[in-house]
């Protein structure tokens, strides 16, 4: 692979819905001196009919610890089910040991385990299969420690009352710095929609505090809160008492004939009881129609940051997709954001600048930000602002049963230290019904040179024709 200064390279795997299944990995390393890049891996679902679905994976490298928020619930004749697992590879050349353990709800370990990942391997399993062997109706968390450093993502799987089934990565959490607050950048409710937030304490003491839903915000003023429904109560703040190593979940009613988004803000109470700060928080957006649920993906509250980077899209046909940006300000003034496009070979398509309130949060199609953008449109969103935001970028599309559908796709946080070796998509699709797009790109004003190669499961070097790549 090879891009230019504020560039990024695309390429796609091409196979037919007949093909046999492939599940690899897919290393990339960089030549010498060159800067790691950021990448995603956007997996498609089709039919003869076309596009079903479409998930995404982010490049990732340098994990030694991860927590997934883990949940089996069978699917019934009136619920859908979820299934969650766990995709990992061992990029390096010697063998790993991953110890886990399962945590149920109330904090206490069910089950623990080790399992060796040998040299170049990858696996993908749900967590109640082996190695993992965890309980088949199962909430709570699952969290895992390598010996060495690997890359990893977490997938949910939902199934349907029909009994279909979408594939969705979910957010693997790793350690992160202590905070008085967490901001998730997106929730959706009513008419449909629904979001699942949930807080894990990864720490060893009790952690409590408030979560507050707020609004767009008008112009200038500080953003107000919502009144909402969560957990069958209506209020405008709801406390949280997490204890050390449990989770606590707060679902909204979905219920309400208009649509309500936002930002959702977690906050830590100060003082005795509450020293190791807010949990961790993962958001999971849901939208139902006629009872049942059609697409459904996952955001982190990740750290804020003043300069993200992230892949978009924007087409008319032969399906309608595009990006949906979400930016939440964390400050309690005013913030300017500017967004500059660039089209995959570097060039400046666009720029455009919105002032969020204080708390503020805005939600836009990359059209809607930049009405002249042509159809079939590719390219690179670079985002920067005045005081510290939350960013989160949604592929969204409608399938060839017209359904509505949505996934996250990863941002790159300027800010974050770029990873030292080692990266991996650890799960990539080809063949019966799936294909898998790579998008590569750097930082700001920064090229990227180097190598792409598949390995398959058992650690054998591909070739890229193997998954039908093509430029």
């Amino acid at each position: 692979y090879s891009f230019l200064a504020n560039a990024g390279v695309s390429i796609q795997t091409a196979t037919s819905v007949s093909s046999p299944l492939k599940v690899s990995q897919v290393q990339i390393s960089p030549v010498q001196g060159s800067i790691a890049p950021a990448g995603v891996a956007i997996i498609r679902s089709s039919e003869v009919s076309g596009m079903k679905s479409a998930t995404s994976v982010a490049l990732s490298g340098g994990i030694r610890t991860g927590t997934l928020y883990a949940d089996n619930t069978e699917a019934t004749v009136r619920t859908d089910g979820v299934r969650t697992g766990l995709a990992l590879a061992n990029p390096s050349a010697q063998d790993v040991e991953i110890s886990f353990f399962f945590t149920d709800g109330n904090g206490i370990e069910i089950k623990s385990g080790v399992y060796t990942l040998l040299a170049n391997r990858q696996i993908s399993a749900f967590l109640d299969e082996s190695p993992f062997n965890g309980p088949a109706a199962f909430r709570g968390t699952f969290t895992f420690a390598s010996s060495a450093p690997i890359s990893a993502t977490g997938t949910r799987t939902m199934i349907q009352k029909s009994g279909e089934f979408q594939l969705q990565s979910l957010p693997v959490t790793t350690d992160s710095a202590a905070s008085s607050s967490r901001l998730l950048p997106l929730f959706v409710d009513g008419n449909g929609w629904s979001t699942e937030v949930v807080l894990m304490n990864r720490s060893t003491t009790l952690q409590t505090g408030s979560v507050q839903f707020s609004g767009p915000g008008p112009s200038g003023d500080r953003t107000p809160v919502i009144e909402m429904t969560v957990n069958g109560v209506s209020a405008s703040t709801f406390n949280y008492s997490v204890p050390p190593r449990s989770i606590a979940r707060l679902v909204t009613s979905g219920t309400g004939s208009s649509v309500k988004s936002g930002s959702v803000r977690i906050m830590a109470n100060a003082g005795e009881g509450s020293s190791s700060g807010a949990p961790d928080a993962v958001a999971i957006l849901s939208f139902k129609a006629g009872g049942e649920t059609v697409s459904e993906t996952s955001l982190s509250a990740l750290p804020t940051g003043t300069k993200f980077r992230a892949y978009v899209e924007s087409s008319n046909s032969p399906v309608w997709v595009s990006s949906g940006l979400s930016v939440a300000n964390s400050s309690n003034v005013s913030n300017m954001v500017n967004f500059e496009l660039h089209g995959l070979d570097g060039s400046l398509l666009g720029s455009t600048s919105l002032t969020l309130p204080p708390n503020g949060h805005v939600s836009q199609y990359l059209k809607e930000l930049f009405p002249s953008l042509g159809d079939g449109f590719k390219g690179l969103i670079h985002v920067t602002s005045a005081g510290p935001v939350a960013f989160a970028v949604l592929h969204c599309m409608y399938n060839a049963d017209g359904q509505f559908m949505f996934t996250s796709t990863p941002v790159l946080n300027e800010a974050n230290a770029s990873p030292s070796g080692g990266l991996t998509f650890p799960l990539v699709a080809a063949g019966a019904g799936y294909d898998t797009q790579l998008v590569l790109y750097g930082r700001s004003g920064q090229s990227g040179e180097g190598e792409i190669q598949v390995i398959s499961r058992d650690g054998v070097p591909q070739t890229t024709s193997s998954l039908g790549i093509v430029p």
